[in-house]
């Protein structure tokens, strides 16, 4: 018998101090507005701070016990062992921000703030901001201040922490684990080899709490009641493998494996899930496998007990009236363009969208607006009417209706090592695979959710039931907009992949000429080829298959190629990465949609969507990708020391137009540029 203990600790801190752009809506009634004499609202941009602070702790300790059970022998079970543990860990997180408006302070200011007509003296009426911590009596604020402009933060420190209070968040996760296992021999097959099994069971149990100090109500920032919530987790699980024939028959190998688990989940109840698994070699250079299986997730900790957080954003509204529909026009006939005005033929969304948009209605009775002055003040009576931008309240985080995941997955494959030839070496691999998640746990996005709404037709998507929209007052221009998104985890549909695996090596040792040192050369090549990337949907006619094949982040062919190439004790690497040309849509007919947007270098350059009296249309396609690698290194006794450098060519990611890929990360771009790096690794 042997005892066995391990711990472990670690911590880290992040501080982060960025720089943006910060845009405050001064209403046109606020008096310190010096933007617009007329009492129009406006938009003021400063030079925004972002400071986080970040500090994570990790505590882990395990102990066990394992031995052998030789009293098994008289069963005529041999080599039968067991290991049982017990484990403990603790991640603990300090998140602290600064820099984000907090917006019932704001709101207060810009709504109670007034000017002496006698005196000319600013004060603000003494209306506080209810909620915990956060009785804060209303300052004016001067949002003209030069400091503020162009740092940020306002000449009266006491300003700086009205507007932009500390966002704290503490979170503790705790698990507990206790598991045991016993593994042997079984039996003998007389055509192959011996039969061995290996049986087990584990309780789990996983706690998250969080505190956030302000509730919420910042920009940008969701509502956040903390993630607060335990489930335990009870497996038994047991594996056989089978060696039908071994050396015989002409057979190098033929093996099957089997095993099987039973997982019960405290929230989200029990499961059977299984695999399957076989390997034939005729020869010990050829073999073939194949497997199948299934598996079970219950929703984790933040999916089950994330709560339901609401913030400000601003969702894509197809109700909204694009910009480029809204041409400058020359109304008085003096040759200078003097108004912009509405003009259907350059509108781009579709007139089922817009018919929605005026019905209204629908199984979820949705409130009907204006799609032809919505998000706008002034179209028709001025050469600069006013865009609004429209906070909406989101909630994101947990619902408790979800239901576990559940997938199933199938591979074929092969391998060949060449055995004919001792000057060099080959080896290669091919795999073929198929993946199947039903009732994929994620999240739509509150864009996602308001444009396939308002895309359905009569609005029957079931995405509407998670949308609130204002009544349209033509009076208010600030009336009939989406005012509520309900954004929770969703299961939705099912996710389908399919592709192949091609693994190859090649190498082989040579001697430089007039020399008598060896040198030793690799050649490794890994790609994925995918053949299928699909998601199922659900609407209310049925199910909508998504093919995202060859779109942003899902390209048909990735490819890595490594060089290694050794002497004594030198090493060079070269490492080449490719990436496959991606597109926003596989749909041709959605591809290359006409511009809406003045993100578009020809809507800048001509002002109205069109270059040489010809629709301008912007380019989605994202070009293929190379990026390559380099170091040297040197290694003697226990030391390495290495230098290198990544992205050797300095080549940025491939250009589009297209302004819907909101993020690189995940994608294999490199943004970084050209980077030198020096490392070195001693062990002990």
């Amino acid at each position: 018998m042997t005892a066995y203990f391990e711990a472990s600790y670690a911590t880290r801190e992040t501080k982060t101090n960025t720089a943006g752009q910060g845009a405050i809506n001064l209403p046109g009634s606020y008096p310190l507005n010096q933007i617009d004499v007329l009492g129009l609202d406006s938009t003021l941009f400063f030079q925004s701070r972002f400071i986080n602070d970040t500090n994570v702790a990790q505590t882990r300790m395990i102990s066990g016990l394992k031995g052998d059970l030789p009293f098994l022998e008289g069963a005529g079970l041999n080599n039968w062992a067991y290991d049982v543990s017990a484990s403990y860990s603790l991640s603990s997180g300090q998140d602290a921000v600064k820099g984000i408006p907090f917006f019932p302070r704001l709101a207060q200011t810009l709504n109670n703030t007034v000017v002496d007509a006698t005196t000319g003296e600013v004060s603000c009426t003494p209306v506080t901001v209810s909620g915990a911590d956060q009785d804060v009596p209303c300052r004016p604020l001067n949002f003209f201040e030069p400091t503020f402009l162009f740092t940020g933060e306002f000449d009266d420190p006491e300003d700086t922490e009205y507007l932009f209070p500390n966002r704290l968040t503490d979170t503790i996760v705790k698990q507990n684990i206790l598991q045991g296992y016993v593994s042997g021999d079984l039996f003998d097959i007389p055509t192959g080899d011996t039969v061995k099994a290996g049986f087990g069971g584990e309780y789990r149990e996983d706690i998250i709490e969080t505190r956030t100090s302000l509730a919420g109500d910042f920009e940008g920032f969701f509502n956040d009641p903390g993630s607060n919530g335990r489930r335990t987790l009870h497996e038994v699980f047991g594996e056989i493998s089978i060696p039908l024939v071994k050396e015989r028959y002409g057979i190098h190998e033929l093996t099957v494996d089997l095993a099987g688990r039973y997982t019960d989940e405290s929230n989200f109840g029990s499961a059977e899930t299984y695999s399957v698994k076989g390997v034939f070699a005729p020869t010990d250079w050829l073999s073939f496998r194949a497997s199948y299986g299934t598996s079970f997730r219950a929703p984790n900790l933040g999916e089950q007990f994330g709560g339901r957080v609401t913030g400000f954003a601003n969702p894509s509204d197809p109700c909204r009236v694009p910009g480029v529909a809204v041409p400058f026009q020359d109304t008085d006939g003096d040759g200078e363009d003097d108004r912009r005005i509405y003009d259907a033929n350059l509108d781009p969304r579709d007139p089922d969208i817009i018919a929605n948009c005026q019905n209204g209605g629908g199984p979820f009775g949705l409130a009907a607006t204006d799609p032809f002055n919505l998000g706008a003040n002034g179209i028709g009576t001025s050469s600069t009417p006013f865009f609004y931008g429209s906070p909406t309240r989101v909630a994101t985080g947990s619902n408790p209706a979800l239901k576990p995941e559940t997938s199933t997955a199938i591979s074929v494959g092969g391998s060949f090592d060449q055995p004919w030839f001792e000057d060099f070496d080959f080896r290669v691999a091919v795999n073929y695979f198929e993946i199947e998640i039903t009732d994929e746990v994620n999240q739509l996005t509150a864009s996602t959710i308001v444009n396939r709404c308002y895309n359905s037709a009569g609005l029957t998507d079931p995405t509407c039931e998670f949308i609130d929209r204002d009544a349209r007052d033509a009076n208010d221009p600030t009336s009939g907009e989406v005012t509520f998104v309900s954004a929770l985890n969703q299961n939705l549909g099912a996710q389908f992949v399919e592709g192949i695996d091609y693994n190859a090596e090649f190498g082989f040792d040579f001697k430089a000429p007039f020399s008598d040192d060896q040198f030793d050369y690799n050649l490794i090549f890994r790609a994925t080829q995918s053949l299928r990337q699909d998601i199922e949907e659900a609407i209310i006619s049925g199910v909508n298959i998504n093919d995202n094949l060859g779109e942003y982040g899902n390209p048909k062919w990735r490819l890595n190629f490594t060089q290694q190439l050794t002497w004594k004790d030198f090493g060079f690497l070269f490492q080449s990465r490719y990436l496959d040309s991606m597109v926003e849509n596989v749909i041709e007919s959605e591809r290359n949609d006409p511009v809406t947007t003045g993100f578009s270098r020809c809507v800048q350059e001509e002002g109205r969507g069109t270059v040489d009296n010809r629709t301008c249309r912007q380019y989605d396609d994202l070009a293929s990708y190379w990026l390559h690698s380099a170091s040297v290194s040197y290694s003697k006794d226990t030391y390495v020391l290495r230098a290198g450098v990544s992205n050797v060519f300095d080549t940025a990611p491939p250009l589009t137009d297209n302004n819907n890929l909101g993020s690189l990360a995940g994608i294999g771009y490199d943004i970084g540029g050209r980077t030198f790096f020096v490392n070195a690794t001693k062990k002990f």
